[in-house]
């Protein structure tokens, strides 16, 4: 599972868009930062020196070194070409190399050094995969500038040995060796995930396995809001909010502490969707609509989608291939949505491009 936080607007809005070239700093021309960004991020990843030495086509004036980022990003571009193309076009791969020098290269690609992994692995179950991870969220966080308004949320990676814009994301690995069992894991994630925009006043929208009243206050404290559902199990649900057969369809409870609003809404006879919200203040309600909705659901209907939209968008335009290695799921996923940023990233800049064409992925 893949717990990501994404900007959902994309268009129009203040404050997004990637960083002008006058903010680029001196690092971002650094070569020893180019150097990690194309070897660590754009998948030009060791390939094992013992699994690939005898498997070599033809002779070569390149330093292996250089073969080895030359036909890593071969083989990159052949994923990327497979993604888009409808149907694939079958000359792009004849031209590039080898049916059998590309399978070769995707069995043996490495993403870390596995000599030094065992170590790495007593505590850290990600360690095959975690500096390729660190490296791209990197470029995630210095490429774009968030709204007002972000999402957390899950997306699950399926693994049967086969957007809007992410900003940050981490990867659940279970507990890690030797640690204490993490009681309140969604708590904990989106304090993670949040360490990178605290004191921005912007808002985030969670879904039900995040939400809670002890996360609202601490998150208040870092100067940022919430708006996300809650559980029914919750014990800071009052019981008149709790769903009941005799509360009116369409109907709305409200309750105040502090600075935090909880909601209960009755969509249905006999149930109730309770919202908790530290960015609204007032009781209103959508009177233009016979549902009457709270404008509370209204915003979170608004904005929830993030994840679910770069879901379903990726899904379209997939570099996924069958695989049996964890490390090579990360991977293909990782491409996907580094494509998407891409388009994201492109389409900020030039908000009128293909904006005529119903085809396009925007």
């Amino acid at each position: 599972m893949v717990v990501g936080m994404l900007q959902k607007g994309l268009e129009g809005e203040d404050g997004i868009g990637p960083d002008s070239e006058s903010e680029i700093s001196d690092e971002d021309n650094d070569p020893a930062y180019v150097s990690q960004g194309q070897a660590g991020v754009m998948g030009v990843s060791l390939l094992n020196e013992e699994d690939s030495s005898d498997d070599q086509e033809g002779s070569s004036d390149e330093s292996p070194e250089e073969e080895i980022q030359t036909q890593g990003g071969q083989e990159l571009g052949c994923c990327l070409a497979g993604a888009v193309s409808r149907p694939p076009a079958k000359s792009i791969y004849k031209a590039t190399m080898g049916v059998g020098r590309y399978e070769n290269i995707r069995r043996f690609l490495r993403f870390d050094d596995r000599r030094t992994r065992a170590l790495r692995l007593e505590t850290d179950h990600m360690a095959a995969f975690r500096y390729v991870w660190e490296c791209f969220l990197d470029n995630c966080r210095r490429r774009f500038i968030p709204s007002d308004c972000v999402t957390i949320d899950e997306q699950l990676v399926p693994f049967r040995g086969r957007v809007p814009y992410t900003i940050d994301g981490t990867v659940y690995t279970g507990r890690q060796p030797g640690e204490e069992i993490k009681k309140k894991l969604g708590e904990t994630v989106v304090q993670q995930l949040c360490s990178g925009i605290r004191g921005t006043g912007r808002n985030i929208t969670m879904d039900n396995f995040f939400t809670s009243v002890p996360l609202a206050e601490k998150l208040l404290e870092k100067d940022l809001t919430i708006v996300g559902t809650l559980r029914q199990n919750k014990a800071d649900i009052p019981p008149v909010m709790k769903p009941s057969k005799l509360r009116e369809i369409y109907s709305s409870e409200f309750g105040f502490r502090g600075n935090m609003t909880m909601v209960s809404y009755v969509p249905k006879k006999g149930k109730s969707v309770v919202l908790l919200s530290t960015m609204h203040d007032d009781k209103a309600v959508d009177e233009s609509n016979h549902k009457k909705k709270p404008d509370v659901i209204l915003f979170y209907n608004q904005t929830k989608g993030g994840v679910d939209i770069m879901d379903q968008m990726v899904s379209a335009y997939t570099c996924k291939r069958r695989t049996r290695r964890w490390p090579m799921v990360l991977w293909s996923n990782m491409l996907d949505v580094a494509t998407l940023n891409a388009l994201a990233s492109f389409t900020s800049q030039h908000p009128g491009y293909m904006s005529g064409i119903s085809n396009a992925r925007r």
